[in-house]
């Protein structure tokens, strides 16, 4: 299948209505691009944040990383040019906490430049990065077998177990896939929201191969996009 994942028209959510007072700008007739729109709503929130911190007795505002603190004043504020120091100080803060977190762990092997490509503004790079993983930590969904059986005629039946604290959603979904995937998204055979408050899903018997042969059962998260549990699947007539 050539898409962009299962389809969210059996699931769709009602729009919300804009009750706002006033009329509501359409950016993109300003031709506002979508980074410019996203850059000015997270200056707005700073800023927000940043007001507020200056107007409560505890004037210090701590960057999403967790950095030390740092003393805002209202002028920090009011003053544009010292507004946008303010920013550049906590994206500073930002880098700096990201390197000490990362760059202990990874460790470039292999760099090369690729100047034969005459098509783009800007010449790839191909590098290879050798990283350290914490393996203390839990896997944040696991299937509770390696491998699951599946004889023609019958259900296949799929079971997980979801970690602690781990974020799910309703469009949450288990995709079916050849052994030889690369995007769940792209290359599933079918697949199977996952239920409310359940731990195990069923696939039809009807989407059984008819042979015998090696699929995987993929766990899709919907608010990571991204895979977070693989499971080999053992067709058998």
């Amino acid at each position: 299948v050539d898409g962009v994942g299962p389809s969210k028209q059996k699931r769709k959510k009602k729009k919300k209505k804009n009750v706002s007072g006033g009329a509501q700008m359409d950016s993109d007739l300003l031709g506002e691009t979508s980074f410019e729109r996203l850059r000015r709503r997270t200056y707005g929130l700073m800023k927000k944040t940043a007001v507020y911190a200056a107007t409560t007795s505890n004037a210090l505002l701590r960057t999403a990383t967790g950095a030390a603190p740092i003393l805002v004043h209202k002028e920090d504020v009011a003053d544009p040019d010292r507004f946008k120091n303010l920013m550049n100080t906590l994206e500073r803060e930002k880098v700096n906490r990201l390197k000490d977190k990362y760059e202990s762990c990874v460790r470039p092997v292999f760099y090369e430049s690729l100047p034969d490509f005459k098509q783009s503004d800007h010449k790839p790079v191909v590098a290879l990065l050798e990283l350290g993983v914490d393996m203390t930590l839990e896997p944040m969904v696991q299937f509770t077998a390696p491998s699951f059986t599946w004889s023609k005629g019958e259900k296949l039946a799929v079971s997980y177990t979801i970690g602690k604290g781990v974020l799910t959603s309703s469009w949450d979904w288990v995709a079916l896939v050849e052994s030889t995937w690369t995007d769940p998204n792209k290359h599933y055979i079918t697949y199977e929201w996952v239920p409310p408050d359940k731990n195990t899903l069923k696939f039809p018997w009807a989407a059984h191969p008819g042979c015998d042969k090696k699929l995987q059962v993929v766990f899709c998260s919907s608010k990571l996009t991204a895979p977070l549990a693989v499971a080999d699947v053992v067709c058998t007539t």
